[in-house]
C-alpha cells in the first residue's frame, strides 16, 4: 500500500519555538488523478546514459530498473559523449541550459513536467527523480548493542559537543574496548567492556569512500550551513562561520573513519558489513546499493559545529539545524540538445516509464524508497513509514546548488581530506574557498 500526502514547500523550525510552521497543512489527501497519456508502446533496443550521476545511486538505479523491465540495454558512463539521457545533480542553469532540450517540446514530457508540479510556462530542461532523507545512517541493531535499546532519540538529539565526543570515544573504545561513559542529549550511556557480537566487525565510526580523491559530498551536505547563513543572496562573510561549522563535521568523519584498508565496496558495503557505525548518504542511495540494508537503518542528523553567532536568519535555530535530517533530491533526468529523433525517443521512453507506469512508480517508491515527484511514498515498510513520518514532523530543505558550486564543495572536501594538517591550514583553505563558491556574486 502506498501512502499519499502533500509536502510543504519548506519545513523549518522557528527560532526558539521548536514547531514546524505550516505543519497543520499536511494532509493525507491524494493528488489529482493523473491524466497522462501512456508512454510509447515500443521501447528502444539500447539507451546510453551519461551525466555526473550515471554511476551509482538512486537516479542510475531507477534507469537500470527501466532497462531490466523493458529489455533495454542501458549503458552508463559519467563521461560518455553523445549520451541520450543525462542524469544531473541539479537542473541546468544559465548558459548550461543550451546543452539540453526544452522538454515541453514533447507533449508527453510536458504532461510529465506538469505532474511533477513544475512551472511549464517557462522552459523545462530536467525532471526530478524524487526526494529522500539525507543523514548519517546506522544499523539499528549495532547502535542498540553499543548503547542499549531506546538510545536512538538521544543520539539524534545530541548537541555537537556530545556528538563529537561520542565519535572520539567510540574510536578510542575500538582501539581498547573498556566500559566508557558517554553523554547524549544529557543522558548517560556506557559503551560495553567488550565488543558485542553485533559490533564484531566494527572498524571505525564513519564510512568514507575508498578513494577520497573522488567526488562525494553532494549539495545536501551543506544544507544546514546555507540555512544558517540566511536567505539568498548570501555573502561570503555570512557564510564564513557556518562553513567552518560544516568543516568540523567533515573533520569529525575524517578523524574517526574506517581505516583505508577496510573501505572496500563503498559506503553502503561498509555499513552493511558492520565495518562502519555510520554512513552519510540518502536513504534512496542506500536502497540502490543494498535494499535489505535500507530497510533496517536508522537516521542521525548530519550535525555541524554551529554557534549562535553563525546564524544570519530568524527562521532556523541551532536545535533545528542540529537535530533534523535533510530532504534531498535524488537527481534529475535531462535530454541533451542536438540528438537525432531515435535518441530523443529512447530517452523519453525511460522518463515516461518512470513517470507514467505503475511499475515505474513502484521502482521509485517501493524499491528505492523515494518520495516521488508527485508526492507518493512507501508507507508500508518500517524505513518507508519512518521517512514519511519524519517528513511530516520536520526536515531541512536541501539547497539547489549549481553544478559549479557542487563541484567546489567536492573539491573543498577533497582538499581537506588530502591536507597534511586538515585541522590547521586545510581548515582555513576549506572555509575560504567554499564560502566564496557558495556566496552570491556581488555587484
Amino acid at each position: 500500500m502506498k501512502r499519499l500526502f502533500a509536502l510543504l514547500l519548506a519545513l523549518a523550525l522557528l527560532a526558539g519555538c521548536g514547531r514546524v510552521p505550516g505543519l497543520d497543512a499536511l494532509t493525507a489527501t491524494p493528488p489529482p488523478v493523473s491524466t497522462l497519456p501512456p508512454p510509447p508502446d515500443a521501447a528502444p533496443a539500447a539507451l546510453a546514459v551519461g551525466g555526473p550521476l550515471a554511476g551509482d545511486g538512486a537516479a542510475a538505479a531507477a534507469v537500470r530498473a527501466y532497462g531490466a523491465a523493458m529489455g533495454v540495454a542501458c549503458t552508463f558512463d559519467t563521461d560518455a559523449p553523445g549520451a541520450a539521457l543525462a542524469l544531473l545533480a541539479a537542473p541546468p542553469e544559465g548558459a548550461d541550459r543550451a546543452l539540453y532540450t526544452d522538454l515541453r517540446e514533447d507533449p508527453l514530457l510536458l504532461a510529465a513536467a506538469a505532474r511533477a508540479g513544475l512551472d511549464t510556462s517557462a522552459p523545462v530542461y530536467a525532471l526530478p527523480v524524487g526526494r529522500s532523507l539525507y543523514a548519517w545512517w546506522a544499523d539499528g541493531a549495532v547502535l542498540d548493542a553499543l548503547l542499549g535499546e531506546g538510545c536512538l532519540v538521544d543520539v539524534q538529539n545530541a548537541t555537537w559537543a556530545e556528538w563529537s565526543a561520542f565519535a572520539a570515544a567510540v574510536t578510542a573504545w575500538l582501539a581498547a574496548p573498556a566500559e566508557t561513559e558517554v553523554t547524549l542529549n544529557g543522558q548517560r550511556y556506557t559503551l560495553p567492556a567488550q565488543k558485542p557480537a553485533e559490533a564484531g566487525a566494527l572498524a571505525g565510526v564513519f564510512a568514507l569512500p575508498g578513494d577520497t580523491a573522488g567526488l562525494w559530498p553532494g549539495a545536501a551536505a551543506c544544507t544546514a550551513a546555507l540555512l544558517a547563513a540566511g536567505d539568498a543572496p548570501r555573502t561570503a562573510e555570512a557564510l564564513a562561520g557556518p562553513v567552518d561549522g560544516l568543516c568540523s563535521a567533515f573533520l569529525l568523519e575524517l578523524q574517526n573513519a574506517v581505516p583505508q584498508a577496510a573501505r572496500a565496496g563503498g559506503l553502503a558495503a561498509q555499513l552493511q558489513s558492520g565495518r562502519a557505525l555510520f554512513a552519510r548518504a540518502s536513504l534512496a542511495d542506500l536502497a540502490a546499493a543494498d535494499p535489505a540494508l535500507a530497510r533496517r537503518v536508522v537516521w542521525v542528523p548530519f550535525k555541524g559545529e554551529y554557534t549562535e553567532s553563525d546564524l544570519s536568519t530568524e527562521t532556523y535555530n541551532l536545535t533545528g539545524l542540529t537535530n533534523y535530517p535533510t530532504l534531498a533530491g535524488a537527481g534529475y533526468l535531462a535530454i541533451p540538445a542536438g540528438l537525432d529523433e531515435a535518441q530523443r525517443t529512447a530517452a523519453a521512453s525511460a522518463i515516461l516509464w518512470l513517470y507514467t507506469s505503475a511499475v515505474g512508480e513502484s521502482a521509485l517508491i517501493d524499491d528505492l524508497l523515494l518520495i516521488s515527484p508527485w508526492d507518493t511514498a512507501d508507507g508500508t515498510t518500517a524505513a518507508g513509514a519512518a521517512q514519511v513520518a519524519q517528513v511530516e514532523a520536520g526536515i531541512l530543505p536541501a539547497p539547489d546548488l549549481s553544478a559549479a558550486q557542487g563541484a567546489a564543495l567536492c573539491a573543498a572536501w577533497q582538499g581537506l581530506a588530502a591536507a597534511g594538517d586538515p585541522a590547521g591550514a586545510g581548515r582555513a583553505a576549506f572555509r575560504e574557498t567554499l564560502a566564496a563558491a557558495l556566496a552570491a556574486p556581488q555587484p
